[in-house]
């Protein structure tokens, strides 16, 4: 199971706030399926902060993409 650190979480989070022309309500909904974090179960890491349970190894997928591509 990947664990992520917190300057990796907020690089990821950089770049999704810039994706999506800079609006800020992305903070508070997971990044893959929109739903409101408060109203979802969250995993144990640092990566609750964008993204729910049920989406984490999605998250994780697409995170080692952007890294592999050299996005994030």
């Amino acid at each position: 199971m990947r664990i992520f650190t917190e300057k990796e979480i907020e690089k990821y989070n950089a770049y999704a706030i810039d994706l999506v022309g800079g609006d800020e309500d992305i903070k508070i909904r997971c990044h893959i399926c929109g739903d409101k974090l408060s109203e979802l179960n969250l995993p144990g890491g640092l990566e609750k902060k964008v993204v729910c349970l049920n989406c984490r190894e999605h998250f994780v997928t697409l995170f080692e993409d952007l890294e592999e591509m050299g996005e994030i």
